[in-house]
């Protein structure tokens, strides 16, 4: 009887007749069921495989979109000529080139439709399907779905092609309106990237111990800030605001943006705390923070979720920058120093109650935990 070996690359593969055949990562249903056909059509063919055989293979199982029939209007764009064109103005074998690549697998059902019946629905089944569909590379053996991040950046090089044909007035600007108002993009198959963790601080001080002192410099300010090293050698001084004391960049967008585009729950502000309605400055706080947000495009990055399941996150506006600090400053929130270790928070709050701001003009302000103490 056949049975299945552990390649090197930690997935299990079988031999039958000449053949090899991939089964997928030990112990895995996918394995098992792989197995069990191979087995099955073994033990039917006594003893051997039938020459016409062949796995299923997973991508073909899972691929739920079928081509629209229809003839294309030759007085019309469709979806087929927006991807044309992309390609003739990117560079063979460049990210963006592989990126259409993906973006014509996905919208090849739509190849002949005009281009302006292409709206928000199907746009959420090409996502939605994109999500789902298992890649053809595997992962320890084991065909995977692709990475939120990917399906995000996929979807947003569609809406550039839209985007591309509104610009040379190819399609009315009410159609790149129509895939923009798809803001909650059906992305729950897709699974999540896999979290990097930081390197220790002595083996970064090791590090910078012997790199020339511009480069150990940059690395600490990335530490300090937690930005992306395009975002520090892009920043001016004209940027940051140098009134304040720490000083505050404002940046117009931020790295994690996209995380808040599939939440749909409740929100605490990390790191602060602020005071009750009950206590002095509790309205005070809450109208502060109403009047940065109201009728205003905000982002919210999440940083995970606490004990009762709702999750954290540090808001930024375009005019505030980050809020949750900007309320700390106000003199209208604490630093909550048990769940959080910045460096810059803790500025801020010395700052406000240094000069008596907000709630710090207060004789005696006590601290909202220690306030819910005592209600309890």
């Amino acid at each position: 009887m056949p049975k299945p070996r552990i390649h090197k690359r930690v997935y299990q593969r079988i031999r039958v007749d000449g053949r090899d055949f991939t089964l997928g990562k030990p112990g895995s249903q996918q394995a098992d069921e792989r197995y069990k056909t191979i087995l099955a059509a073994w033990a039917e063919g006594g003893g051997r495989l039938p020459d016409d055989f062949q796995l299923e293979s997973e991508s073909a199982k899972n691929k739920s979109l079928k081509p629209i029939k229809h003839s294309p209007d030759p007085g019309q764009i469709c979806v087929a000529d927006l991807l044309c064109a992309a390609f003739v103005e990117v560079e063979e074998k460049s990210w963006r080139w592989y990126l259409l690549r993906r973006v014509a697998v996905c919208l090849e059902p739509y190849a002949n439709l005009p281009a302006i019946e292409f709206g928000p629905r199907l746009f959420g089944q090409v996502v939605e399907t994109m999500a789902t569909t298992r890649m053809r590379a595997t992962r320890n053996g084991e065909q995977v779905p692709p990475t939120k991040n990917y399906v995000r950046e996929v979807s947003r090089e569609i809406k550039r092609l839209f985007s591309a044909a509104v610009a040379s007035e190819e399609l009315p600007p009410e159609r790149l309106v129509a895939l923009n108002s798809l803001k909650k993009l059906p992305i729950k198959g897709a699974r999540g990237s896999k979290r990097v963790k930081p390197a220790k601080l002595d083996i970064v001080e090791a590090t910078c111990a012997v790199l020339p002192p511009v480069f150990a410099d940059l690395i600490r300010f990335i530490m300090l800030t937690g930005c992306r090293p395009s975002e520090a050698t892009a920043m001016t001084p004209a940027m940051i605001d140098m009134t304040a004391k720490p000083w505050i960049l404002q940046p117009a967008h931020h790295k994690n943006s996209h995380r808040y585009e599939e939440e749909d729950d409740q929100q605490r502000l990390f790191g602060i705390d602020t005071p009750e309605l009950g206590q002095p400055f509790g309205n005070n706080a809450k109208q502060a923070l109403s009047g940065m947000v109201f009728g205003k495009s905000v982002t919210i990055s999440s940083t995970g979720k606490d004990r009762y399941g709702r999750t954290l996150g540090t808001v930024f506006s375009q005019d505030k920058g980050n809020l949750n600090a900007e309320l700390i400053h106000m003199g209208m929130a604490w630093h909550y120093r048990r769940y959080s270790n910045s460096t810059a928070m803790q500025g801020f709050e010395d700052y406000a109650k240094e000069n008596k701001i907000g709630l710090w003009a207060d004789k005696n302000p006590i601290a909202p935990w220690d306030w819910r103490k005592g209600k309890r």
